[in-house]
């Protein structure tokens, strides 16, 4: 089922997944809070949750698995360091309703904060959509026409940012770091409409959700948090990483992940 970012419709399409008989129910939390809600109807009828991409603050979930979120912060800043010169003006599209939104932001604004360089202008929560997106970043380069570059919470998020600045004819003038790995992702990079993306390995994340939920209903040990490691994604790796997008692919080129 797909909750389509809508924090009612995931609640009730837990309760529908309870009331078919689930024996174990994988969930992509909305909000880490919010979605307590969803948990406690697993809880009531005694189904064990796993969540994946993102924690809920619940004792009952029974395991966690989801990017190294802080460290995909870090790689955006990272690369933003490394890619300018000057004096860098940033505006920041984030979503602080889950872990994952957080953790980027944190990993983003700890690293910068080393760089007097680079400062951020303005910062604005948004709905990780490219339709919400596109008015926020074009008000934000309205009202501070130095903002030279986007910390983008995810990549449908950086395409609505593009759109803004195309819109303003500032596509050349702006630097946007996102993080994702969305399939389209790569046409935009080799067209370069986003300078890099933090891809995450959902392929990975699925894989070791399967993997723990198969060893909890065998009562087998298991890990209640895995981390995977995100990668970035640039121009200059771009042909190595195309496989990992294929169909059959979903390795990455140095086939690393962190547990």
């Amino acid at each position: 089922m797909d909750s389509q970012v809508n924090l009612q419709k995931q609640t009730s399409d837990v309760e529908d997944m309870v009331q078919i008989d689930c024996d174990i129910i994988i969930i992509a939390p909305i909000d880490t809070n919010g979605s307590i809600a969803a948990v406690n109807v697993c809880k009531d009828a005694g189904v064990p949750i796993i969540c994946v991409n993102s924690g809920i603050n619940s004792d009952y979930v029974s395991a966690t698995i989801e990017t190294d979120n802080y460290l995909a912060g870090v790689l955006m800043a990272q690369y933003m360091v490394q890619s300018t010169e000057g004096t860098v003006y940033v505006g920041m599209m984030e979503y602080n309703l889950n872990d994952a939104g957080r953790e980027r932001s944190n990993g983003f604004l700890d690293t910068i904060a080393d760089y007097d360089r680079i400062k951020i202008v303005a910062r604005q929560e948004c709905d990780t959509t490219t339709e919400s997106a596109v008015s926020i970043a074009e008000d934000m380069m309205i009202a501070h026409p130095e903002l030279n570059a986007f910390f983008s919470i995810n990549d449908p998020t950086a395409y609505g940012i593009y759109s803004a600045a195309q819109g303003l004819n500032k596509e050349n003038d702006i630097l946007i770091v996102s993080c994702d790995g969305c399939a389209d992702v790569l046409e935009w990079i080799r067209d370069g409409r986003i300078e890099s993306t933090v891809t995450q390995l959902p392929w990975q994340m699925g894989q070791f959700a399967a993997k723990t939920a198969l060893d909890l209903l065998r009562g087998l040990p298991y890990d209640q948090q895995i981390l995977v490691a995100p990668h970035i994604l640039t121009t200059e790796n771009l042909h190595e990483c195309e496989h990992y997008f294929s169909e059959d692919g979903f390795i990455w080129p140095d086939n690393e992940s962190s547990r």
